[in-house]
């Protein structure tokens, strides 16, 4: 939690605290504007543990007078489901996986180098995202083997993604087209 004290355009950190509870009952604070920001958790592109919550509000503290100050804290993170249907287990061979990338095609070179941020799901799980401005889209990629029909590779692009939206990719085998996976 941080409150600025603002002038104009320019604003100036006056108060910092790590934790909620740090934050006394109350605050004197001299008369004029000011902005409250807060924020939880870490902001990381990519992550498998860290959602990012930000929000702010401006204030006007008059000499003499109590003010109470409500900030809207809401998910920045949108977050990625991959959920694999215990058909995909049964029917292919361990070591298959989808990734996720913040891009409009799927580059292994450049998400090895890190030039691409991804997330790779080997499990059913949720996975966060902080979509760089400008950027609006998300490719996924999946990679399996079946004993029979040999390897199997589906990908698809997410357009129009938003922030602090859940999207849900589904992985199922499907027996009535062999080989093929149903999304």
């Amino acid at each position: 939690i941080k409150i600025y004290k603002v002038d104009g355009e320019d604003e100036s950190l006056i108060r910092r605290y790590d934790a909620v509870n740090d934050v006394p009952d109350y605050l004197s604070l001299l008369a004029g504007n000011y902005r409250a920001k807060v924020q939880v958790g870490e902001r990381h592109a990519v992550s498998f543990d860290t959602k990012y919550y930000y929000g702010e509000s401006d204030f006007e503290v008059t000499a003499g007078e109590v003010a109470s100050v409500t900030v809207d804290c809401k998910l920045q993170s949108t977050i990625v489901a991959v959920k694999y249907d215990a058909t995909v287990a049964e029917k292919l061979s361990e070591g298959y996986f989808t990734t996720v990338a913040i891009a409009e095609s799927y580059d292994k070179s450049a998400i090895d180098t890190g030039d691409v941020l991804s997330l790779t799901y080997e499990e059913s799980k949720d996975g966060y995202v902080m979509m760089p401005e400008g950027q609006t889209s998300l490719f996924w990629h999946f990679e399996g083997t079946h004993p029979v029909e040999g390897d199997i590779v589906k990908e698809g692009l997410i357009e129009n993604v938003k922030s602090a939206a859940r999207y849900t990719i589904t992985l199922k085998y499907s027996k009535d087209a062999p080989g093929n996976l149903v999304f």
